[in-house]
């Protein structure tokens, strides 16, 4: 047996092409937000400011690229 494939409409494709948009652009966000956030955390010259793990932000930055590029 075949499976069924259901065909959508043009408005229903607009949605689910709009909401992948809607998530790259988050994902895109959250790694320029984690790249600035460890850029400066690196970059301050106090000696109060906690440590840094620089390769916990690589990973996480690095898995949010792979989930961005499974989206594309």
């Amino acid at each position: 047996m075949r499976p069924q494939v259901r065909i959508l409409p043009p408005r229903q494709i607009k949605n689910k092409m709009s909401k992948l948009e809607k998530k790259k652009q988050k994902l895109q966000e959250r790694i320029e937000f984690l790249e600035t956030e460890m850029r400066t955390e690196l970059t301050k010259k106090s000696s109060n400011t906690k440590e840094i793990s620089v390769p916990t932000y690589q990973r996480k930055i690095q898995e949010l690229r792979k989930e961005l590029l499974n989206i594309k």
